[in-house]
């Protein structure tokens, strides 16, 4: 059971990831704003790369599945984390879900470092594939496939939610 949980988890998080990089191909400047807050000098169309990149990541991990996979996703998340929880420290945007106003939150990385955790457990332990699990039971892949869709607008209505968490914490803060 809890290996399905991870694995569960770890599949939100790719479809989170195509999420975010769809999000960075259509509007990339939050992306580049937020690597400039950091002091990171990136020149136009950084943003889009990053969704590209982001993107393909997703797709491989969907396609091919394995443990080279879910440690790309793993670490692409870890990379994620740092630089969110960095982005929170500073009070800068992270650029994360297309948003280049709201400062970035530490919500935020522990749903990154979560996605993290998942996916090198994946690609660590390497649980039964969810192909392997639903063979011969194709009730259960639209169960599964709802699961995943669902837990994907969740995690990335999360994402804002946890900004606007932040921003209400952050006001009601005595300075």
């Amino acid at each position: 059971m809890f290996v399905g949980i991870i694995h569960t988890l770890y599949l939100i998080g790719i479809s989170v990831l195509f999420v975010a990089g769809a999000r960075k191909l259509w509007s990339p400047h939050a992306a580049e704003a937020a690597l400039r807050a950091q002091q990171i000098s990136v020149p136009s169309g950084t943003g889009r790369l990053l969704g590209i990149f982001e993107i393909a990541v997703a797709l491989v991990a969907w396609f091919v599945e394995g443990p080279l996979t879910a440690a790309l996703v793993g670490l692409s998340y870890l990379s994620f984390a740092l630089f969110v929880a960095r982005a929170a420290r500073r009070r800068t945007p992270c650029g994360c879900v297309g948003s280049s106003r709201e400062p970035a939150g530490y919500l935020q990385a522990v749903l990154d470092l979560a996605f993290a955790v998942a996916a090198l457990a994946v690609a660590s332990v390497q649980p039964e594939h969810a192909r392997e699990v639903l063979a011969g039971q194709p009730s259960k892949w639209v169960q599964f496939g709802a699961l995943i869709g669902l837990g994907t607008v969740l995690a990335h209505h999360a994402t804002g939610l946890l900004v606007d968490l932040s921003q209400f914490h952050r006001r009601e803060r005595p300075s």
